[in-house]
């Protein structure tokens, strides 16, 4: 058993083993153990090992001495009133806040599930601005940005239908489309008159075809390419 106890002391790594001298202290037992002494009075000890009990012991206590930060972000635009935001933001939230408080157009890139959606209903909630949002796809049709003719009168007379990005683009708020890259191009013909000229034309509203622009309507848009094409994962982009 000694034999054994030596071979194993000689292979230990640098650290693990110790030499005291006659009349030195003893170590800590907790860490220490001790083995032998040899012929000239000289102790060896050997390092402990560390047990699961033990790390977790350890852990326990500097977490106890953790102070958890707590950080409230109050974000104010303008004269609009100060808003508290529940939970994180972006590191890019105040740089598009500024834009969407200039009523500028803004594209957001990036993969599904990175919160883009969340995003952007944090800067209405910002703006104190309503929301709404929906998806594109290569199905949709220009009647859901313009509105549409559906047979609600009496005797299933055809009346005009406002869409929400009509309701939005006369009232005010931030709209978001998300998916964008994935819509048909004739929906992009549409968005473009309506952003690049403040007024939409809406053929089917006899009464009133044309919507202008609110001052507080933010188009914000959504996209998981930038719509060069497919790529390895998003296989149908424009």
């Amino acid at each position: 058993m000694q034999a054994g106890q030596d071979t194993a002391d000689r292979v230990r790594p640098p650290g693990m083993i110790r030499y005291m001298g006659p009349g030195e202290p003893e170590p800590d037992s907790a860490e220490w153990e001790y083995r032998k002494t040899s012929k000239k009075g000289n102790r060896v000890y050997v390092r402990r090992p560390v047990t699961l009990e033990a790390v977790r012991k350890l852990i326990l206590e500097a977490l106890s001495q953790l102070k958890p930060e707590i950080k409230e972000i109050v974000v104010k635009v303008a004269d609009l009133p100060a808003v508290r935001m529940d939970g994180k933001v972006h590191e890019k939230f105040a740089e598009v806040l500024d834009l969407a408080a200039q009523r500028m157009e803004i594209l957001m890139v990036g993969p599904a599930g990175c919160g883009k959606s969340h995003f952007a209903e944090q800067v209405a909630k910002a703006l104190a601005l309503r929301f709404r949002s929906i998806s594109c796809s290569g199905a949709m049709s220009e009647g859901q940005i313009t509105g549409r003719l559906i047979p609600t009168g009496d005797g299933g007379k055809f009346e005009y239908q406002r869409s929400q990005f009509v309701e939005f683009y006369e009232e005010g708020g931030v709209f978001l489309l998300d998916e964008i890259d994935a819509a048909d191009a004739n929906v992009f013909l549409v968005l473009n008159q309506a952003l690049a000229n403040g007024h939409l034309p809406v053929p089917n509203r006899i009464g009133s075809p044309q919507a202008m622009r609110h001052q507080d309507f933010v188009l914000i848009a959504a996209a998981n390419t930038f719509g060069n094409g497919a790529n390895r994962m998003y296989v149908r982009p424009n």
